[in-house]
């Protein structure tokens, strides 16, 4: 159903939802989805389709071929990003231990 509303067939792959800027996603040049209005579906965001050569279903494949890795490896990545692929490179590092936390209220 998703793919059906962005327009992409039965093309597969991971959505890219968020991007924390001190990571490698961010060095890498990957674009995160905006927050839909008034729609279910998020857009502007790239889909990974390919990581190293190989096609991804879900976001499970692409935490699989992560953490098969070693920090400061560089891991190739093919996504579509406004209906044409790209090839990105991604050099790996280690995650900062806060992401994913909430900022502290002032």
């Amino acid at each position: 159903a998703i793919a059906r509303a962005l327009g992409i067939g039965d093309l597969r792959g991971a959505a890219v939802v968020a991007v924390d800027d001190r990571g490698p996603a961010s060095d890498a040049g990957l674009k995160a989805a905006t927050p839909p209005r008034d729609a279910d579906v998020p857009r502007g965001g790239d889909l990974i389709i390919a990581v190293d050569g190989r096609p991804v279903e879900d976001m499970a494949d692409v935490s699989r071929a992560v953490s098969s890795r070693a920090v400061g490896e560089t891991l190739p990545l093919t996504v579509l990003r406004d209906g044409r692929r790209a090839d990105l490179r991604i050099v790996l590092k280690d995650r900062p231990g806060d992401v994913g936390v909430a900022p502290a209220s002032p």
